[in-house]
């Protein structure tokens, strides 16, 4: 498995490599997966759906992570499966928003406690889905 090019020493004390099936992971949520590799948005756990630049999409993340506890634990995943995904508090995604964003084309947050998910598809698309 792969390590994220952007964990240095210091930051990688900072989070847990996970190696777990992402697609299952998105499954087990009750979402579906398209042929391409995106999130199904025929459902009614979707709550945000937008489509615009880096920046905007960055900030709708900001946003929305912002309205969350900074300890609350996150499952961060990128597209390239070879690669492990991370568990991190809300406020190292914060902090590292770009480097995740530039990690791989796609990526995923996953809330531990399965109440949402935020989807990044390279296509410049931000989806938020509520779980609960």
């Amino acid at each position: 498995m792969i390590i994220p090019s952007f964990l240095n020493e210091t930051l990688l004390n900072s989070v847990s490599l996970i190696s777990i099936d992402l697609e299952n992971s998105i499954k087990s949520l009750g979402l579906n997966i398209l042929n391409y590799g995106v999130i199904d948005k025929d459902t009614d756990k979707m709550e945000l759906l937008v489509q615009n630049d880096r920046e905007f999409l960055q900030e709708g993340i900001r946003k929305y992570l912002m309205s969350k506890p900074m300890h609350v634990i996150v499952h961060v995943f990128w597209s390239n499966l070879s690669k492990y995904s991370i568990l991190c508090n809300i406020k190292f995604v914060l902090d590292n928003l770009d480097n995740i964003f530039d990690e791989d084309w796609d990526f995923w947050i996953i809330s531990t406690n399965k109440e949402w998910l935020i989807e990044n598809y390279h296509e410049e698309e931000l989806s938020i889905f509520l779980l609960n």
